[in-house]
């Protein structure tokens, strides 16, 4: 066919090619086998050599830490402290890596081809700049710990909800100011860290993490806790210290497992007398008169509950 007479009809499979190639990023070829893996690896230490300097603030930079599976495939990458710019293409070959540490660089944004990391369980990054995740986070299917600690997210990709097998977020110290109402469909998340941001609500559907055990969302903004938060029948650690929540609502009485409530400094006056239905509930910390009915009758069910009154 000659290319001066293609028609429009002639030219639809064209562009969809076009697009999954580009879709599969060319150049970017994966490792497959132990002496591909070891060349990558040998790739990346070349990079932090010669791309990144001696020393940072942090100290002197680490060496690249690479352990590997019995099958030689490298499992676990620890580029901590390497003080990395940009992550070098190369990294995302190693689709074999089970652990991805990144702490203290500089690396403001993950690429897309973080997509190829589909065995990836845990990823650490804490203290790097972290300004975005991309839509792609929500292709690593088998990911369980991500930790974000000391960065500058504002917002999380609606993407991360896909994320079925996420046990625990880490997001302390960030700028987060709103969460996507996706959150509520991480099915196995036990831990969610959000303490020292800029959150002023949280969404209706943390309700539906049915599996969720600790909440902690200490130091932001928040004016009230959501009706749905008495959804979570596994909750054990609730801690709200240092916002500016006026009254708890009174479905909070609904956490059965709730064994720990921390909230003080906010604008409480009064705990809802459901409360009293907390019946694991064993320590308590607030910052108003300790004549409160429903605080009365939770210490004298648990001696040990913790009173802190102003």
């Amino acid at each position: 066919m000659s290319f001066d007479v293609l028609t429009r009809r002639d030219l639809k499979p064209l562009r969809i090619w076009f697009s999954s190639a580009a879709a599969f990023q060319p150049g970017l070829t994966l490792a497959h086998t132990p002496q591909q893996a070891q060349a990558v690896v040998d790739e990346i230490r070349a990079h932090v050599v010669t791309e990144t300097p001696l020393r940072s603030i942090f100290g002197p930079r680490r060496p690249v830490w690479v352990t590997f599976d019995a099958d030689g495939m490298p499992s676990t990458l620890d580029l901590k402290e390497t003080y990395l710019s940009t992550l070098p293409l190369c990294v995302f070959r190693l689709h074999t890596l089970t652990t991805l540490y990144l702490t203290h660089n500089h690396v403001s944004e993950l690429p897309a081809a973080i997509r190829f990391m589909t065995s990836l369980r845990h990823l650490s990054m804490n203290a790097c700049c972290l300004r975005s995740l991309p839509d792609e986070i929500g292709e690593l299917r088998n990911l369980q710990f991500l930790t974000l600690l000391a960065n500058d997210l504002r917002v999380l990709p609606d993407s991360i909800g896909a994320l079925q097998e996420l046990q625990e977020i880490i997001l302390i110290s960030n700028n987060l100011t709103s969460l996507p109402d996706s959150i509520g469909n991480l099915a196995s998340l036990t831990t969610l860290r959000l303490d020292y941001n800029r959150l002023t609500a949280l969404p209706d559907s943390i309700g539906a993490l049915q599996q969720l055990q600790t909440l902690d969302v200490r130091e932001n903004l928040l004016t009230h806790l959501p009706d749905s938060i008495g959804a979570l029948q596994q909750l054990k650690t609730l801690n709200v210290k240092g916002n500016r929540i006026a009254c708890l609502p009174d479905s909070i009485g609904n956490l059965t497992s709730l064994e720990s409530l921390i909230a003080t400094y906010n604008h409480l006056t009064a705990l809802p007398l459901s409360m009293i239905n907390c019946r694991q509930l064993k320590e308590v910390a607030v910052s108003f008169k300790e004549d409160d009915p429903c605080l009365q009758t939770l210490s004298q069910r648990h001696r040990s509950v913790y009173r802190w009154c102003n």
